[in-house]
């Protein structure tokens, strides 16, 4: 399987969207703080992180500190982005109001609907939404050698 995502990134790609397409609906499933999900999210990825990681070591070596570093920032960065993500898929929608009111209007004269203003439109007949300008014929006669470079330029 490796192979296959190395060879071929758009199958990563499509596996990695399909994976973030169905977070929001686990998490609204779970019914847990967002702050919570997160947690969760990032611990279930260990397993599967910490091999990756130790394979990583023992092929390129150490970090240097700046390395390290910037991981630091990148994985806090990480975490901040996990957190408001699942706060914002775990939100409550808000609920209409169950008590309704009736309000009475009465006019004494319907305006007319907008369709009732336009134009009538026969089938094989003139459009008046069409503009009037014709343009002029297109020329029959090719051009000389001595106007052609004149286009050109």
């Amino acid at each position: 399987m490796h192979r296959r995502l190395t060879e071929n990134p758009v199958l990563a790609g499509v596996l990695g969207a399909l994976t973030i397409a169905f977070s929001a609906i686990l998490v609204d499933l779970a019914d847990v703080t967002p702050a919570s999900a997160a947690l969760w999210r990032c611990a279930y990825a260990l397993p599967v992180l910490a091999p990756l990681a130790w394979l990583e070591h023992r092929r390129y070596g150490p970090r240097t500190a700046r390395e390290r570093r910037l991981a630091a920032i990148a994985g806090g960065a990480a975490v901040t982005a996990m957190v408001f993500f699942t706060a914002s898929c775990a939100q409550e929608e808000e609920k209409a109001p169950e008590e309704t009111t009736t309000t009475t209007t009465t006019t004494t004269e319907t305006p007319p609907s907008p369709t009732e203003k336009a134009p009538r439109l026969e089938p094989g007949g003139p459009n008046p939404f069409s503009p009037s300008v014709i343009a002029p014929p297109a020329p029959t006669a090719t051009p000389t050698p001595t106007e052609a470079r004149r286009e050109e330029t």
